[in-house]
């Protein structure tokens, strides 16, 4: 089979390999659309301490299964061969205390296909039974490859808790932003403003139903948190600024993410889900002095 291989940072090169043989609790998989993620980008620069070459990366994609394991039908009855799925491309092992809990994504025996495993840029993959995931009738291969970045923007829409008839605030208008404008939207969310600098970006985010935001047009530098500031002294109840989401891990941003923190009427103040970061950076340059003076908490929005 075909398979794109990352050698070196900024090094990729097609090669043949041989199609994986699954083992008795996995699926082979032949993937028909992959997509890429932003911490793919910075694993292929080599800015990623989670990927190490060589590897095949990509983790968002669907497929048709090709052949099952033979403890397949044991562990997940709904597998067939010949059926359309989507893969959750976390997988753990064992039953430590946070897999008993249900946050096996949290387990140290945690593996991400594309990262720790062969992943989805090739012609098939192999995944544990339990991850993959039917796709019903409706839902195309095409769109089943976004199952993964639309769980994520999900999560963000959980982590902005009760957002009914609120105003919330989407910072840069990317895939994980536009999905997470269309789930604050079916949260009930009364205007999800949309601020980008790309305006091909901007006039999908209009069409998605978002009162964008143009960052070339606000007087303040778009690559970081001020301007949520000022939106939030002259557009919304001096006490509460607008859930602000996807700040995805630009150094200024970062630094500078508290300004836009909620305050709330009992004078605490929260970041949330409002300065997202890579998962994968080793180091995320939070201002945790001007957290601590200000009484702003913080919390994983880790899926």
């Amino acid at each position: 089979m075909k398979a794109l291989v990352w050698e070196a940072p900024k090094v990729l090169n097609m090669r043949e390999q041989a199609v994986p043989i699954p083992a008795d609790n996995e699926v082979l998989l032949k993937v028909a659309y992959a997509g890429i993620c932003g911490s793919e980008l910075s694993g292929y620069l080599g800015h990623n301490a989670l990927r190490k070459p060589p590897l095949v990366m990509g983790h968002e994609f669907s497929g048709v299964i090709s052949t099952l394991g033979k403890q397949v039908n044991s562990i997940n009855p709904n597998l067939q061969e010949g059926q359309k799925v989507t893969v959750n491309p976390f997988s753990s092992r064992g039953n430590d205390e946070l897999i008993q809990r249900g946050l096996d994504q949290l387990s140290i025996t945690r593996q991400l296909l594309g990262a720790h495993r062969p992943g989805a840029f090739a012609e098939y993959i192999v995944a544990p039974a339990q991850s993959v995931f039917p796709l019903p009738d409706s839902v195309s291969l095409k769109q089943g490859a976004l199952t993964e970045p639309l769980g994520c923007a999900v999560r963000i829409a959980e982590l902005s808790g009760e957002v009914k008839d609120k105003d919330c605030l989407v910072i840069g208008a990317g895939p994980i932003g536009l999905l997470a404008l269309q789930t604050l939207l079916l949260k009930g969310a009364k205007r999800v403003l949309i601020a980008d600098l790309e305006p091909h970006r901007l006039a999908m985010a209009k069409d998605l139903g978002g009162e964008i935001i143009n960052a070339k047009e606000v007087q303040t530098p778009p690559d970081d948190c001020r301007y949520a500031r000022r939106r939030r002294h002259h557009a919304w109840p001096a006490h509460r600024s607008p859930p602000v989401e996807d700040l995805r891990g630009h150094d200024a941003g970062l630094s500078r993410c508290d300004h836009a923190a909620v305050r709330e009427p009992d004078g605490h103040q929260h970041l949330g889900h409002r300065g997202k970061v890579s998962a994968h950076q080793t180091d995320w340059p939070l201002p945790l002095g001007a957290g601590h003076s200000r009484r702003i908490g913080a919390r994983s929005g880790h899926p």
